[in-house]
């Protein structure tokens, strides 16, 4: 997979919009609606620069936060934006860069166009 970001949410209208903003500013963009199957993906990736994952996944997948632990495990390099509640600040203080699930694709895109300068 040669992506440079890799989109993780469950929520396939939000996914759609935000890969299609990432794909306007020229970034290649993997999309996936689990975090397991982000996180295989990852896992054969050459390179990855950017994670932009939502905090919450439903049934019994890793949420956001064990997905972005698990990959700066393997890519201490990699940049994170999570997709959640401003209550969920806390929760990813040291990781990366928190947005609002109401975040317009456009902020999306140009959070993610700044983490990857």
């Amino acid at each position: 997979m040669p992506a440079r970001v890799v989109l993780a949410h469950a929520d396939e209208v939000f996914l759609q919009d935000a890969h299609a903003a990432l794909q306007a500013e020229a970034l290649t963009v993997a999309p996936y609606t689990g975090s397991m199957e982000a996180l295989k993906a990852m896992e054969s990736a050459e390179a990855v620069e950017l994670l932009v994952v939502s905090i919450n996944f439903p049934g019994h997948q890793p949420n956001g936060v064990s997905l972005a632990l698990m990959t700066k495990r393997r890519r201490p390099n990699v940049k994170i934006i999570f997709i959640g509640e401003p209550s969920q600040a806390n929760l990813v203080d040291d990781l990366g860069h928190l947005l609002p699930p109401w975040a317009k694709p456009a902020e999306i895109a140009a959070t993610a166009k700044m983490a990857l300068m």
